[in-house]
């Protein structure tokens, strides 16, 4: 029997202290192995970057030992942080790095930006790890309209075969992970992945339009246009959030902290931008600070 074996380092953890010796050498006693194929820096983000950079942990030197020592056969990161982080962390660790896993599917291609994070990744020559292929099963589950959209194009290939085939014309995806619940889902994917059928161009644009509905906002539909980039990008960045918990469903949305939660719902944010803009000096905030409310709460 013959199998890889993959883990990752809880960096994203907030926590006093880190012992990354500690956690691997446990890692190794429970799985009862000398080493491990794969090993991840797990959700390098934002919050945890300064945590996986600080000279204090030696948290990515001291797996960069483990790799020299056999210990780890191939090392890479998992990432659910903004392309501007990422490539920070690129400049930083690229180098270092055989792979790196994020979250990639038709629909988060551009809700989640993960077309500027997969271009990033193929132009630093790193292998991309799909995670959420299918968005938790939910690109599995259209209406009956849209699946019978992609029926008649495909007859032979379920929704979730579609969500799988979008990824197929990515040369920089190296793997697929994918959540299978049951033993006819597996041998669906199996068999999805036994033949390469990329979309055609026909395709993509027919999958385009039966994608769910997504939020993001440009031009004259935003009715925030005409306010400051930095003060438009705070307010989509909270229609984004509510946009994760629609999508989510039965599933928990990414959580923030508890302030910034409350502030969400007390709108507290979004007297923050204004008060930024009042300090800008942006006359039309200034005088109407009501109509962003109003926007926002329309549209939003």
């Amino acid at each position: 029997e013959s199998y890889y074996l993959a883990t990752k380092y809880p960096g994203h953890q907030v926590k006093q202290s880190y012992d990354p010796a500690a956690i691997f050498e446990e890692q190794l006693k429970k799985c009862g192995v000398d080493y491990f194929d794969f090993y991840l820096l797990h959700n390098v983000y934002e919050g945890s970057l300064p945590t996986y950079l600080d000279e204090r942990w030696g948290i990515i030197p001291y797996f960069l030992e483990q790799k020299r020592l056999g210990r780890i056969r191939h090392l890479g990161f998992s990432s659910h942080g903004h392309v501007e982080m990422l490539r920070d962390f690129l400049d930083a660790y690229g180098d270092k790095m055989e792979f790196c896993q994020i979250q990639l599917n038709y629909l988060d291609w551009t809700l989640q930006d993960a077309k500027a994070k997969y271009e990033l990744l193929a132009e630093r020559g790193i292998p991309v790890w799909v995670m959420e292929p299918v968005r938790g099963g939910r690109l599995a589950r259209l209406s009956e309209e849209d699946a019978a959209v992609l029926h008649a194009l495909r007859p032979d290939e379920s929704p979730a075969a579609w969500g799988f085939r979008f990824l197929q014309d990515l040369p920089a995806v190296g793997m697929v992970l994918s959540g299978m619940s049951t033993m006819e889902q597996m041998r669906e994917n199996i068999a999805t992945f036994s033949s390469m059928r990329p979309l055609s161009e026909q395709d993509a644009k027919v999958q385009e339009q039966t994608e769910p509905e997504r939020a993001g906002m440009t031009g004259k539909d935003n009715p925030f246009h005409y306010y400051p980039d930095f003060l438009t990008s705070s307010i989509l960045e909270l229609r984004r959030y509510e946009n994760e918990r629609h999508y989510k469903h039965d599933y928990q949305a990414p959580r923030r902290p508890r302030r910034e939660r409350q502030g969400l719902h007390q709108g507290s944010q979004l007297h923050f931008v204004e008060r930024q803009c009042r300090q800008a000096g942006h006359p039309r905030v200034a005088s109407e600070p009501r109509t962003l409310r109003q926007g926002y709460h329309t549209h939003g």
